[in-house]
Order: C-alpha cells, then structure tokens, then sequence
C-alpha cells in the first residue's frame, strides 16, 4: 500500500495519524510534537471552530437552543445529540469538516518540515487516505479503549458506545493503515515510533 506523492510546493512527506477514540493516538502526537516534527490537531481545531459565529450561527439554525449554555455551544449537550442522531451528527460534520481541511490545507502550506503528520480521528470513515503518502493507525485493546475515554471525559460507558459506533472497527483501520502503533499499556510506544520514523526517513 505505500505510496510516497510529494507535495511538489514543500518537498514533505505529508503523514496521516489516526486511532479510534481513547487508542492513544493524541499521546502519539504529543510525541512526535516533543521531537520537533509538526503536528497538526484536527479534533481540537475541530473544538476551537465552534466558537465562531458563523459555525454558532449553523448550529443553532440546526438544533435550535438544545446545543447551547449562555449562548455558546455546549460541547457536551451537542455530543448527546448528534450521537443519538445520526443525520443530526451528519449535518453537524458538514459543518465542520469541510473548515477543518481548509485549515488544515492552509496549514500545510506553511510548514517548513520534511514530514509533518496530521492527527485525525475519522480519516478512513471520511474517505481522506488518498490525500497522505503514509497512514499510521493507533491501536488498543477494546475494553481499555474504553475506560481511557470515560475517565478522560468523564463519560458513561454507554455515552462511549454510542460515538465508537461511529467509527471503523479498529482491525479494519489496522489492515488499510501502513503502519501500525499497539498502545495496549504492554508494549512500549517509542520505540514503534522511531521505527517508523526511521523508514519515513529512508523516503527522503
């Protein structure tokens, strides 16, 4: 499945980092961060984009008052609805999404880095391997996929099922990826870093 494309502007290797909810993969990327290379957030520019007035505005025309506390979008609220909801969680993406990549393009285009790697959580369900020359998948055992999320966002069990059932199953992610990273609090994550790292590298 490896397929180096340049982007001709830069000269960079552009790498997509994805991983179902509470994989680990933000740990990743916190990792890679600390190591100098540029990351890019799509979950938490995804966060940050529903503070602005035109994406409020698109909301509240979509779910009316039930999203908002002292006229900002609760993020909270906003989860409980659209994860019950599946054309209210697609109209919501709408939204989003297409932002997301023109931030994310706008961003590409600054970066000075020979690789730079953009961490996102839906790559493979919105169709956007084909716009990476490499995908690395993050992976973790169910049931600790579970209570990282819960404790993290101190959400219901139930609360989490719902979002998962949003998302790929994890092997499938693994099999469409070209690599793969086991974060199951066994195996040590650094090292499948730098080894992965060390074969972008050889593509310079």
């Amino acid at each position: 499945m490896w397929n180096i494309l340049f982007v001709i502007m830069n000269e960079l290797l552009n790498i997509g980092l994805t991983g179902n909810i509470g994989s680990g993969k933000s740990t990743i990327a916190k990792a890679l961060k600390i190591m100098g290379y540029p990351v890019y957030h799509s979950d938490i520019r995804a966060r940050q984009m529903y503070y602005l007035k035109p994406v409020r505005d698109e909301i509240y025309q979509l779910l009316g008052d039930d999203a908002f506390e002292n006229e900002q979008i609760n993020l909270k609220k906003l989860a409980g609805i659209i994860f019950q909801d599946d054309e209210k969680l697609k109209a919501v993406n709408s939204i989003i999404h297409p932002r997301v990549a023109k931030d994310y393009r706008d961003w590409l285009m600054r970066q000075k880095a020979s690789v730079v790697f953009q961490e996102t959580a839906l790559l493979f369900e919105t169709g956007m391997q084909s716009q990476y020359d490499a995908v690395i998948t993050v992976i973790a055992p169910g049931e600790i996929r579970l209570k990282r999320t819960m404790k993290r966002d101190t959400a219901t069990r139930e609360e989490v099922m719902r979002r998962l059932k949003h998302q790929m199953d994890e092997q499938k992610k693994a099999d469409l990826a070209d690599f793969v990273i086991v974060n199951d609090d066994k195996q040590a994550v650094l090292p499948q870093v730098l080894k992965i790292l060390s074969v972008l590298d050889e593509q310079l």
